[in-house]
């Protein structure tokens, strides 16, 4: 009898330990599925109160980076956008992390909130919901068009249907070409690419007889694929410049970190160093011709 109320406990201490393991094992696999991503990123302030929000466990603030011609290319792995980002966390006494990916993962990463920091990007309502955004180059984008396909005009365009307008998928061109576009669209004379090299090889290529870009890029791109033969376009002589933006998941930084990114950011603007950094890749006459800052 005691041997069997012996035998009978272990068996009870056995199963409440496996019902434990599995538990457990739940709970880590759980965590692990749903927080991969906030992992990477640890959101943490030290007692410094000038120090800003810090998204790793070793201190490092990751900014994601996109290709985008001048503003940043892989072949050369920096640009505007990575040289205005070293100095900006170098006044700040900032660890960072440059991150290469698709502009598209870039985008999806912040408003998610698995990314902290990422650059060009444009202000739009919806993202103003889930970012901060502080400008640092103001661009106008210009009509690319093929020079044998003679036209020079959005008239001219519009009324040949054998052309094709070429843009990049989940790119923002600003109002006025946002709309153009959309009539485009209607007479079936839009080519979407899934990012902005392909969009060049289908330029080079005739593919497509137009586009629209900023000089940053477009300047880098007909160099780096050597196209010849394009004509440069304003069709939108009243739209506003459009501002690039280096923008800040609002999961982890307050206004108060904002407005120490901005400060510092409009002190570099004042003392000349923006230009100067333009001036690394544009001629100062393409800057006076297409930026502002």
């Amino acid at each position: 009898m005691k041997g069997r109320f012996i035998l009978v406990l272990l068996l009870i201490s056995s199963i409440i330990l496996f019902l434990i393991s599995i538990s457990y094992f739940e709970v880590q696999l759980m965590a692990r599925n749903d927080n991969s991503d906030l992992d990477w990123f640890k959101h943490q302030r030290e007692d410094d109160p000038d120090r800003l929000y810090e998204t790793r466990s070793d201190g490092v603030i990751v900014v994601g980076v996109y290709n985008a011609g001048y503003l940043y290319h892989s072949s050369h792995k920096h640009g505007i956008s990575t040289d205005i980002i070293i100095e900006l966390f170098s006044r700040l006494d900032l660890e960072y992390e440059i991150v290469e990916m698709p502009r598209a993962r870039l985008s999806s990463m912040i408003a998610e909130g698995t990314l902290p920091v990422g650059v060009s990007s444009v202000k739009t309502p919806e993202r103003a919901e889930h970012s901060y955004f502080i400008p640092y180059l103001a661009q106008r984008n210009e009509i690319l068009v093929r020079a044998d396909a003679d036209v020079s005009t959005e008239e001219e365009f519009l009324n040949n249907k054998n052309l094709k307008f070429g843009i990049v998928r989940g790119y923002y061109y600003g109002e006025y070409y946002e709309e153009l576009i959309e009539r485009l669209k209607k007479e079936d004379m839009v080519v979407e690419a899934k990012d902005i090299e392909d969009l060049y090889i289908m330029l080079k290529e005739n593919w497509i007889q137009a586009t629209v870009n900023n000089s940053a890029s477009y300047q880098f791109y007909l160099d780096y694929y050597e196209i010849d033969g394009i004509e440069r376009y304003n069709w939108a002589q009243q739209d506003p410049l459009l501002f690039r933006n280096l923008v800040f998941s609002k999961k982890y930084f307050s206004p108060e970190d904002i407005e120490i990114f901005k400060d510092t950011l409009d002190k570099m603007r004042a003392d000349g160093t923006l230009f100067f950094i333009s001036q690394r890749y544009l001629s100062e006459n393409e800057i006076e011709r297409t930026c502002h800052f």
